[in-house]
């Protein structure tokens, strides 16, 4: 029996962004082992987290503060005997709660529950990718696309111990889900992104553009979608504090 194209289109993205993910990763890990002979292992790194250098590679800047939190939760009180005035409270609280929770399922190794979370939302975030340009510029255009997202220079920082490919993914579900006039469930997205970066916030403008545009920028038609338009709103009412 043949297969409907869109579902032969949806695996082979799918198969495609796996098939990229594990090259480039492999890659990136290579890359990193023969640099920290290379280079001084001071920059960046203050702590080692991983007795397995190909793991303690994607532990680097800010991947302390987020392992304090995880492991310790917030303090007014700095976690650095150097730095004593610097406290965890600039970090929002999504990412580094879920290496909580990861954490604590795997007996403690937030580490790693930091490196898998960002890794799986970093597949998630290549699919999302793949399915939003598919919408508007078609399967070959949106293959290309996933491709420039794991190959550009710093890619390898949505594979660390860091915030950027949860929001990454969070910030294409939420136009993923616009897009399919899922409004409540965007406003849900857009919340969970709030609650990962400062800028998450924001998601509110493009998806209330979105919003708009889907019903033609006339006032009259806001009474049949107003539901909608409160979980649009539902995303910028964040505020950890």
């Amino acid at each position: 029996m043949k297969q409907p194209r869109w579902f032969r289109h949806g695996f082979s993205g799918l198969r495609y962004v796996l098939l990229l993910f594990i090259g480039s990763r492999v890659a990136l890990t290579i890359i990193g082992l023969f640099s920290t002979d290379l280079l001084d292992r001071g920059y960046g790194k203050q702590f080692s987290w991983s007795q397995y250098a190909w793991l303690d590679i994607w532990g680097v800047w800010d991947s302390f503060w987020y392992m304090d939190i995880a492991q310790n939760g917030y303090s007014i009180v700095g976690a650095i005997a150097r730095t004593p005035d610097q406290t965890n409270f600039p970090f929002f609280p999504l990412y580094p709660g879920l290496m909580h929770l990861l954490g604590r399922i795997t007996g403690g190794e937030y580490y790693l529950a930091g490196i898998v979370i960002s890794n799986v939302a970093l597949v998630v975030a290549g699919y999302l990718l793949y399915k939003l340009v598919e919408i508007d510029s078609g399967h070959t255009t949106a293959l290309r696309s996933v491709k420039y997202l794991f190959l550009y220079p710093v890619a390898f920082i949505f594979s660390g111990v860091f915030t950027e490919s949860l929001y990454l993914c969070l910030t294409l579900l939420c136009f993923y889900l616009a897009r399919r006039q899922k409004w409540w469930l965007a406003g849900i997205a857009g919340a969970f992104l709030s609650a990962t970066r400062i800028l998450g916030v924001l998601i509110v403008l493009p998806l209330a553009f979105e919003y708009c545009r889907n019903i033609d920028f006339k006032v009259r038609n806001l009474g049949t979608g107003s539901a909608r338009w409160v979980s649009v709103k539902a995303c910028c009412i964040y505020d950890r504090r």
